[in-house]
């Protein structure tokens, strides 16, 4: 079982699931957990609303699925993009 943290419209999740986990998705935003509802085939993907930098929250959530219970947890940040111009320097920062 797989934790993902931030999942945004699920893209991530549901290459996750294709790949053969099953896949707790979270978003501190509802509109975006709606979003991901509404891109379909989400068998294995369970997709719930998390803000995981509330204390509070993580614990209760926690608390419902136990501890120990998922197998990996992730969370998949877009990689900054360059603006036009921009060269990655060696310490991999735009500029």
């Amino acid at each position: 079982m797989i934790l993902e943290l931030a999942c945004g419209n699920g893209i991530f999740s549901r290459r996750l699931r294709d790949c053969g986990a099953c896949v707790i998705a979270t978003d501190f935003s509802s509109q975006m957990i709606e979003l991901a509802h509404r891109h379909g085939n989400n068998h294995d993907v369970e997709f719930s609303t998390l803000d995981c930098t509330s204390e509070k929250e993580l614990n209760a959530f926690s608390e419902t699925r136990g501890v120990g219970s998922f197998d990996a947890v992730v969370i998949n940040v877009p990689a900054p993009t360059p603006r036009e111009g921009e060269e990655r320097g060696n310490d991999g920062r735009w500029r």
